[in-house]
């Protein structure tokens, strides 16, 4: 009898330690809110989890390149923009040269003076537009495009302006051409690449959450039935030994 209820004593601490070590992890869980902290916790799991990391960070990377590129076209874009301002005005002005009624000599040098000032600020956006220290239309390595430089025009008589008109007209839709190319790109290129990635990056991290996460209701309702049964493991531990004691006394008698 006294033989049983040692026996009966050590299977219930064995369970209290199980007990014991069961709420440990509970409480590893809920303080790190993940279910895998060591490979032992989920073997496999972990594996998989891993894998899944690894390619997160490897399409998070890629969104970033992205959208430095989308960045860089952006600049170009801008640059271009500001270039079609300058062979606006100079189109303007070439045409008011032009007329030959009312347009004196004087009017077409002061005109002269306006198209030398933006053929200067159009050459100049071509060396100066750049991303970081990377050329983009100048037609380098890396660059988004490749803009030739405009020649002086002259504009000081009507025939010459008309010339001027019709070189600047080619150089305008080259340029919108190249914004056209630039926003298809963006929109289409760009855009659609890291819309596309970002809707595998939430799957992903989502799945992998799954697998990682911990269910913080499900576990914290686990560590409180880990507590109870490792209160009510050792009140009944206690119990047996007082038993086993008072038992032990009146078999001595």
């Amino acid at each position: 009898m006294i033989y049983s209820s040692h026996t009966n004593s050590l299977r219930h601490i064995t369970d209290l330690i199980k007990a014991k070590l069961e709420l440990g992890k509970s409480f590893e869980k809920l303080s790190s809110g993940m279910k895998i902290n060591r490979a032992s916790d989920d073997p496999a799991g972990l594996v998989i989890s891993e894998q899944m990391r690894a390619r997160i960070g490897e399409i998070s990377q890629l969104i970033r390149n992205i959208e430095y590129q989308n960045n860089k076209y952006t600049v170009a874009e801008s640059g271009l923009a500001a270039m079609q301002v300058n062979l606006q005005e100079i189109r303007n002005v070439a045409l008011a040269a032009s007329d030959e009624g009312a347009v004196t000599d004087d009017m077409r040098t002061a005109y002269q003076t306006v198209v030398n000032r933006n053929i200067e600020g159009f050459n100049n956006i071509i060396k100066n537009t750049s991303f970081g220290t990377q050329a983009l239309l100048d037609g380098s390595e890396g660059s988004v495009a490749d803009i030739k430089e405009l020649d002086n025009l002259d504009i000081t008589d009507p025939e010459q302006a008309r010339l001027a008109v019709g070189i600047i007209d080619e150089k305008i839709n080259e340029i919108l051409n190249l914004r056209g190319e630039i926003g298809a790109k963006q929109k289409y290129q760009f855009g659609s690449q890291k819309s596309n990635l970002q809707t595998e990056l939430i799957n992903l991290t989502a799945a992998e959450s799954s697998i990682r996460d911990t269910d913080m209701a499900r576990e914290y309702a686990n560590m409180v039935s880990y507590e109870i049964k490792l209160k009510a493991g050792m009140s009944l531990l206690a119990h047996r030994h007082l038993l086993s004691g008072f038992l032990v006394n009146i078999i001595a008698r």
